[in-house]
């Protein structure tokens, strides 16, 4: 556990630290909000995505039903009625959707991309500073630089829960480095960003999952104590999702649809329909009525497009066989096909690592999609007349600069471990670095195995290890400025020679 007592300026809260040093730490703040307004504004306002429109959903629903259990005389449970015609799915976060619908009723379109860029300033703000003082001017242009060409600023001005995969990680890789020199309400806000990323999205929960696993490994057991908490954080956040499905079942009488995203990758994969071509002439699942459709892509299985679909197309009691089937069709496609499943797997796996940008984004909603209809209905109508085509030149062209930042960083951060002098635990921005690293592996590994292989999975973490990066050379140079050389230095808890 962190050490509760000030021990140095690093260990002042983050109000005091505001409050103290007002310049310093607010201008990087500002500067990212300002950036990720600019990219909005050039972009025909918040990047609205198809999946937007169903995390206003979830939390417009969620709060209308509270509404309707408070007082009983608002017409809102007739939202439960129309969502009960097609069946409801939690396959958006509620969570989620209730940040949004707040932001939103608080300060309209504009409410989540500022809170989001807030987030990310405050964490960039943190992060460099605990790599070594600098002037705020220096923080902040790191900060735009970040924002810029590692595409953090499309990701905060995205409604989407996209951004908070990099800050989840972050947060893991700040309490695993620096939790003992941490002030409580810093652990608390880093702490707080690793759980609101699990309950924003399933797929966060897999990812952080998987990388506590590998760095208790890594770290052999060094870090147990820190591991231990966040794996209560992925625990609490388990029982999160559980108790909607078990709202939504108290309040409809019925289970939500559950999403089968695992059998979607293995359409997209090809596998699903040999195995339905073997297994259909004597096993009659609902499925098999699709199978001369396949092949066709994850998106087209799950959500449908003009040429193709499945469970965009078949009404509620169809995908409520096809998602009750699901587990045993995906346990018969591993038996049946072992070998060629896992080096699919593995190539997918690799794909998605190596696949950054922001050109998913160019897929806009539609107004059909927004039905019932909400209060989103007007900004999505403005969206849709606005999202020209300088927008997606933007992504075009930034998902390019990303990707060469991406690929420069991580050449540079591999470089950093693999010529070390010094023991991880001596380097703790070193250490950093490679916690990042396991989580970059750890998301391509949940969604590229998964779930589709999109730009945007691993896009929204490329700023990682540029910050990365960053803290490292902010590391050595403020320790060469401060020590000449062969003379010694106290970083961490160790006494190192600085040459």
């Amino acid at each position: 556990m962190p050490t509760w007592a000030p021990k140095d300026r690093f260990q002042l809260s983050i109000v005091g630290r505001l409050l103290s040093q007002t310049g310093f730490s607010f201008l990087p703040v500002i500067a990212t909000v300002v950036l990720t307004i600019l990219v909005a504004i050039f972009c025909g306002g918040p990047i609205l995505f198809p999946d937007s429109v169903g995390y206003f959903h979830a939390g417009f629903s969620a709060w209308s039903h509270l509404v309707a259990v408070i007082n009983p005389v608002h017409g809102a449970v007739s939202s439960l009625a129309a969502e009960e015609q097609d069946g409801i799915s939690t396959a958006r976060s509620v969570y989620y959707g209730l940040l949004y619908t707040g932001a939103y009723s608080a300060a309209g379109q504009w409410g989540l991309p500022v809170l989001q860029s807030i987030l990310c300033g405050v964490a960039i703000s943190l992060s460099l500073n605990r790599a070594g003082a600098a002037e705020a001017w220096r923080i902040s242009a790191m900060a735009i630089f970040i924002a810029l060409v590692a595409g953090l600023s499309i990701f905060c001005a995205a409604a989407m829960p996209d951004v908070f995969a990099g800050l989840m990680l972050l947060g893991v890789a700040m309490i695993l480095t620096y939790s003992q020199a941490m002030g409580w309400l810093e652990y608390i806000f880093w702490l707080g960003l690793v759980f609101a990323a699990c309950l924003f999205h399933r797929g966060h929960v897999a990812v952080l999952a998987v990388a506590l696993a590998v760095l208790q490994f890594v770290t052999l057991g060094k870090k147990t104590r820190q591991i231990f908490i966040l794996a209560g954080v992925v625990a609490v956040a388990v029982m999160a999702h559980i108790a909607v499905e078990v709202v939504v079942k108290d309040l409809s009488g019925r289970r939500p649809i559950q999403t089968p995203f695992l059998l979607a990758r293995f359409v997209g994969d090809g596998t699903a329909k040999d195995f339905l071509q073997a297994r259909c002439p004597e096993k009659r699942y609902e499925l098999c009525r699709y199978a001369n459709l396949m092949p066709m892509s994850e998106n087209q299985f799950l959500w449908g497009d003009a040429n193709r679909s499945v469970m965009g197309a078949a009404n509620k009691a169809e995908r409520e066989r096809i998602a009750a089937e699901a587990p045993e069709i995906e346990r018969g496609i591993v038996r049946m096909f072992p070998v060629r499943q896992s080096i699919l797997a593995v190539k997918n796996i690799v794909t998605q690592f190596f696949d950054v940008g922001v050109r998913s984004y160019e897929l806009g909603p539609t107004l059909d999609e927004d039905k019932p209809v909400t209060p989103l209905h007007q900004t999505i109508a403005q969206y849709v007349r606005r999202h020209v085509d300088q927008a997606n030149t933007l992504l075009n062209v930034e998902s390019s600069v990303i990707a060469a930042a991406y690929w420069i960083a991580l050449f540079f951060c591999a470089a950093a471990i693999l010529m070390r002098k010094a023991s991880y635990s001596e380097q703790p921005e070193l250490q950093l670095v490679v916690i990042l690293l396991i989580g970059l592996v750890a998301n391509a590994m949940v969604f590229g195995a998964i779930s589709g292989v999109f730009d945007r999975y691993q896009g929204r973490l490329a700023w990682l290890p540029l910050l990365g990066l960053a803290m490292l050379l902010m590391r050595r140079e403020t320790t060469v400025a401060a020590y000449p050389a062969n003379s010694f230095t106290e970083i961490g808890n160790k006494r190192i020679e600085v040459r």
